[in-house]
């Protein structure tokens, strides 16, 4: 009994870990809309966009890795401060949002 008890709560456990390791490495909700709060001008790229537009940018958006989220988020706060290759990087990452919302 006492066996069956120990391996039920090392599985237990292990999953409850997993799961939160797995939340650590999707961007999370309040990253997405910081950069869209930042999203001012000389940024368009957000600018009239609905509700509903910004829900499915943001599932787009957590199928990104942490770091390429946080460098977009960066990016936008920063937008004045850009260079071409952020520029592309941007452009690219964007795109990979937009393309995994089409194809779901």
């Amino acid at each position: 009994m006492n066996k069956k008890l120990l391996i039920g709560v090392v599985v237990i456990a292990l999953g409850v870990g997993g799961y939160i390791l797995y939340k650590r490495s999707k961007p999370s909700r309040k990253m997405f809309d910081e950069m869209v709060s930042n999203c001012r001008p000389p940024c368009d790229v957000f600018n009239g966009a609905t509700q509903s537009q910004l829900d499915k940018l943001f599932i787009g958006f957590q199928k990104l890795n942490k770091k390429d989220a946080q460098f977009m988020v960066d990016y936008i706060k920063n937008i004045k401060n850009r260079n071409a290759s952020s520029d592309k990087q941007f452009t690219t990452l964007y795109t990979t949002m937009v393309k995994s919302i089409t194809t779901a």
